[in-house]
């Protein structure tokens, strides 16, 4: 079999971005923070290799009977490589495996570098209330639309919308809020609320 330039190129791209891709989604779901070059080339490395090792059974079927084999592996390779960077990207962030461990006495670092990066990876939608070293304190909605930043030299944060406290200690939506932005130079403690207050009123 004959391989031209052009069929080098892809194939060489297939082996290598599925190390990067999954690498990638794993560190959305359970941040690394800062590594060296050569260790974030030796992750992608290892993720690449253990892609082929769970899908080149269906590469080498492709390759044998089907003309058009080149788009149907770069589909799978895409595919495969983002399927498995959720199912370890959930494995690692998942705290019943760490339960598990400890439980078995088998006492494990976590791998998330940060509390910054551990609490803002889940995701969860709560009410937050900000102290800032001036004293100032802000009200406010972390959700869906808000953003934490996971370089761990920039932890500014953005809260999607802003309450006040009125003299009952309700809090009172505004309505024309589109949120604030806080450096982490400015942030002092950061205190997370379950779900809402049942008072709030919008103004």
């Amino acid at each position: 079999m004959t391989i031209d330039s052009l069929e080098t190129i892809l194939l060489t791209c297939i082996f290598i971005v599925p190390g990067f891709l999954i690498d990638g989604i794993v560190n959305a779901f359970s941040p690394y923070g800062k590594r060296k070059e050569y260790v974030y080339f030796l992750y992608c490395l290892f993720y690449s290799v253990l892609h082929y090792a769970v899908f080149g059974w269906a590469y080498i079927l492709i390759w044998k009977i089907l003309a058009w084999r080149l788009l149907i592996i770069l589909g799978i390779t895409l595919i495969g490589a983002i399927f498995l960077g959720v199912v370890i990207g959930l494995f690692k962030s998942r705290t019943w495996l760490r339960k598990l461990l400890n439980f078995l006495k088998c006492n494990i670092s976590n791998p998330i570098p940060s509390a910054w990066d551990y609490l803002f990876s889940k995701q969860k939608s709560c009410f937050i209330i900000v102290t800032l070293n001036d004293g100032q304190i802000v009200y406010g909605l972390y959700s869906t639309n808000s953003f934490s930043s996971s370089d761990c030299d920039e932890r500014d944060i953005y809260i999607e919308k802003i309450y006040s406290i009125d003299e009952n200690n309700v809090w009172i939506d505004d309505s024309k809020s589109l949120g604030i932005y806080l450096a982490y130079s400015q942030i002092k403690t950061i205190e997370f609320l379950e779900g809402g207050n049942e008072n709030a009123t919008e103004e």
